[in-house]
């Protein structure tokens, strides 16, 4: 993405599975998917203790900021590298599979 492009969450989900402080050491894992044309979706699992405190996901499009227009996925989005992370929450029941191909 260059200077004239910005990513903008256009909306998020926050599933809470249990309390989380400041001061807790927490992790996350993340991946990319339902990468369709001219928006995709980023995947966020918190884990704290070896167990999931939280699951939440965005989606996002990318914009041209001088035309005020929605430019197509970045290709680097779409050639996925190795296998992606598996994620446990999903917006739908029956979301599309993710392969290792780049079509």
């Amino acid at each position: 993405m260059g200077s004239d492009t910005a990513l903008i969450i256009v909306d998020t989900a926050m599933n809470l599975k249990k309390e989380l402080h400041l001061d807790d050491e927490m992790y996350i894992e993340s991946t990319i998917g339902d990468i369709q044309n001219r928006s995709f979706r980023f995947y966020h699992r918190i884990l704290h203790q070896n167990a999931i405190a939280a699951i939440a996901e965005m989606g996002a499009v990318v914009i041209d900021k001088k035309r005020h227009l929605l430019l197509l996925v970045p290709l680097i989005l779409c050639i996925p590298e190795g296998i992606r992370t598996p994620v446990v929450g999903m917006k739908t029941r029956c979301p599309r599979p993710l392969d290792d191909g780049d079509n």
